[in-house]
């Protein structure tokens, strides 16, 4: 949020905005794959200090330059990308990490509490960066994520369990194998008939970002309530997320069908997106921004308990490393939503994305029965041997 506040104030142009997002997912689609490796050698509870640690230091020497006022556009893409760097690196450790520390039966309580967790941050971070921003400029945001990111790095020395990993390699060994072992989480993933239609969905989440590029511009032009209204449109979202993450804590393994709950929550995504687009009422799109958060615990926590429960312990981080790599096309969508905001307009932009998404995730639920109507006695979560041919 920051970010884009940030540029909006230096540029009107919708394509530097989109910048942002699809120079993350560029990052993240690039190093991904030497990331998922990574949490399957090293000790992942030392990847997530060292990067969290690294976030801090970026966050504080952006939070100098906003403050003498020496922040450029090219400063903000710079942190950005080290912002990508790090998801890369920590997004497949962080849910196996999940894994080391409660195991296989309490795995999608696990996950739900971890996006309740998130939840519960995206309900108080937006409203108080919101009213920070328009306080006291984005120096404010800015500072709380470093003082954040820096206790985040510290409260995992208190966490004894590394978290498991195979023997490390030496380095040329490392080098030589990495992209190896990436791939076989994509031909594992292809080979499985379930896993294969979440290769789709993936692919579909490219319609999903128009909404995250284009909320500044819609708190900032067309609903006119400046950067604290911004900031109660992020928290009315992860008010949504956090009543999703209740339910999903709540059911836990109850949750059975776990492809249906994926497809669901990404069709009232791109629903609530396609409405978005007609809206003039502020009152409209916090209720519209509520709905959007409902469907995140159920995108998540499905996608993620699906994966480590179908995929073997040593493909797991790789398949994981796969998945997020394609659900990063939610970042990268946003420099084409940006072009289409400067030619088309805002609302035709967010009109197109959110229908053609919208149609697309109809497709899959129809055709995708493997995905759809996974946990049922005909397409159980847990295969029942290996992949085959």
């Amino acid at each position: 949020m920051t970010a884009q506040w940030l540029m909006l104030s230096l540029t009107d142009s919708r394509s530097l905005l989109g910048l942002i997002g699809t120079i993350q997912g560029l990052t993240v689609l690039a190093l991904s794959p030497i990331g998922g490796v990574l949490a399957d050698r090293l000790s992942r509870r030392n990847i997530l200090i060292i990067v969290r640690g690294s976030l801090a230091a970026v966050m504080f020497v952006m939070t100098f330059l906003v403050f003498t006022e020496h922040v450029q556009i090219w400063h903000i893409l710079v942190a950005v990308v080290v912002g990508g760097v790090a998801l890369a690196f920590t997004q497949t450790a962080t849910q196996t990490y999940v894994f080391d520390i409660v195991g296989r039966e309490r795995l999608t309580n696990a996950i739900a509490l971890n996006t309740l967790a998130t939840a519960v941050f995206q309900i108080i971070g937006p409203s108080i960066g919101g009213t920070l921003l328009a306080l006291i400029g984005p120096e404010g945001t800015y500072l709380s994520g470093a003082i954040g990111f820096a206790l985040a790095s510290a409260l995992l020395l208190l966490v004894p369990l590394l978290g498991r990993s195979q023997s490390a390699k030496h380095a040329g060994a490392f080098l030589k194998t990495t992209v190896e072992d990436a791939s076989e989480g994509f031909v594992y993933m292809w080979r499985d008939p379930a896993l294969r239609w979440l290769i789709a969905f993936g692919l579909i989440t490219f319609c999903g970002g128009a909404v995250i590029v284009l909320r500044p511009v819609y708190a900032k032009e067309l609903l006119n309530v400046g950067a604290s209204g911004l900031g109660w449109l992020g928290t009315a979202f992860g008010a949504g997320a956090l009543l999703s993450g209740l339910v999903m804590a709540a059911l836990g393994s109850r949750v059975r069908y776990l492809g249906l709950a994926l497809l669901l929550g990404q069709t009232d995504w791109m629903a609530c997106q396609l409405l978005y687009s007609f809206s003039n009422s502020y009152a409209l799109c916090l209720v519209l921004e509520f709905f959007l958060g409902l469907s995140v615990p159920f995108l998540g926590a499905s996608a993620i308990a699906m994966i480590q429960l179908r995929v073997p312990p040593e493909l797991r981080n790789r398949v994981l490393t796969v998945y997020f790599m394609l659900i990063t096309l939610i970042n990268v969508s946003w420099w084409v939503t940006g072009r289409m905001a400067d030619w088309l307009g805002d609302r035709q932009a967010l009109m197109y994305m959110g229908a053609v998404g919208l149609g697309l995730n109809l497709l899959v639920i129809l055709f995708g029965r493997h995905l759809s109507l996974m946990g049922t006695r005909k397409y159980p979560v847990v295969r029942p041997s290996p992949a085959g041919g």
